[in-house]
């Protein structure tokens, strides 16, 4: 079958005439449901769809009720016994990019034009991120200028690492350990947009922390 390409399936059929209205889409949100199952058996019968197994993702049954229920035919009962296997711990390195990444997801340190000064709208977003790299004190952070292609290659690298060493130094002020710090400076070498708009262009002018141990 099209949606077990590579699995083994055993059936069990009967031919029955008279089959209630609805069984063929019956049919196929119980074939939906085991397809996102490692295992599972259903059963369809007496107007009930009935499915039980073993999902492939932690989070995989909530997804799996969400689609079948929207399968199921007008009239019929849906009936999931469906087992998540246990979510992966996260690790500390993964919590922490985690914090970080939150903390930058709609905000950017901004800084002065052509310069390494620190904007007075950035300092709320290096405390909570000093906050972030404290509640991980086991990792080691990169802090990663980045600029747009606006200049010589040699004057963004520099900019940019001297725009990644002031955040350094703001977030050693506010307590986060010197060694655990390491600035880089990456100028214009890895844009994440186009340098084509000003809009694109100030994308690019950008801080990053990453967790590299």
């Amino acid at each position: 079958m099209r949606a077990f390409p590579t699995s083994g399936i055993e059936t069990s059929l009967d031919e029955v005439a008279d089959l209630p209205e609805g069984h063929d889409e019956a049919g196929l949100a119980a074939i939906a449901a085991l397809s996102r199952l490692a295992e599972g058996r259903a059963r369809i019968s007496d107007g009930e769809i009935a499915v039980s197994g073993r999902s492939l993702y932690a989070q995989g049954s909530g997804m799996i009720e969400e689609r079948t229920a929207s399968l199921t035919p007008e009239g019929w009962a849906l009936s999931l016994d469906i087992e998540a296997p246990e979510r992966a711990a996260e690790s500390d390195a993964a919590r922490c990019q985690r914090l970080l990444s939150e903390q930058l997801a709609d905000r950017q340190i901004g800084f002065a034009v052509a310069a390494a000064t620190l904007e007075a709208d950035a300092e709320p977003i290096i405390d909570d991120l000093a906050q972030a790299a404290s509640d991980c004190p086991d990792t080691v952070i990169e802090i990663a200028g980045h600029t747009d292609s606006d200049g010589s290659a040699s004057a963004n690298e520099t900019l940019s690492r001297e725009r990644a060493s002031a955040v350094r130094d703001a977030l050693v002020e506010r307590g986060v350990e010197a060694e655990r710090l390491r600035a880089v400076g990456y100028g214009q070498t890895r844009p994440i947009a186009p340098n084509d708009t000003p809009e694109n262009k100030a994308r690019n002018r950008r801080i990053e922390l990453v967790v590299i141990e």
